[in-house]
């Protein structure tokens, strides 16, 4: 399958996640506007609103980590206008290491998500799935894979039988 560029699909989507990891907004956001408005392919949609989420999950998880230190910075200026210092260097290390972390783990994930994309599979993310299908109006492959294995459950698996212990 091959987008209207004549690039293969799979490889489309893992640009959209590569690109979103490493290169930047202005490249993601080229490559979606392209996607959601030239492109009718619904797993390239899912893939550019995944992206979209969780990449903003990250960002915002990241901003509200530097907020720490900058709140420190803040009472520290506030507290010298009465000749004392209020510094709390370990809370700045906490940080920074969580900030750290937090990029490491996103760039796993994309990466992870980017190399699922070349072979056109997705890696599910729960929360993402979710909001994308709420916003496409559509269950993506993964979540009805789930609901099939679910509901191949044999009816005793599916509901717990009570006990004298359960009443």
């Amino acid at each position: 399958m091959k987008t209207k560029l004549g690039i293969a699909v799979g490889l489309f989507g893992a640009a959209i996640y590569f690109t979103f990891c490493f290169g930047g907004y202005t490249p993601f956001f080229i490559l979606a506007a392209y996607v959601l408005f030239k492109e009718d392919n619904e797993w390239l949609r899912r893939v550019v609103l995944k992206a979209f989420i969780v990449g903003m999950l990250f960002d915002f998880a990241s901003k509200c980590i530097g907020l720490i230190p900058d709140a420190i910075s803040l009472l520290n200026s506030f507290t010298g206008i009465f000749n004392k210092s209020l510094r709390i260097p370990f809370l700045s290390n906490i940080a920074s290491f969580l900030r750290s972390a937090v990029y490491l783990i996103e760039a796993v994930i994309f990466i992870l998500l980017g190399v699922q994309a070349i072979k056109m599979h997705d890696f599910p993310i729960s929360f993402a799935d979710k909001l994308v299908d709420e916003a496409l109006g559509s269950t993506s492959k993964v979540v009805e894979k789930v609901k099939e294995k679910v509901s191949n459950k044999p009816a005793e698996e599916a509901a717990p039988e009570k006990t004298e212990e359960n009443k």
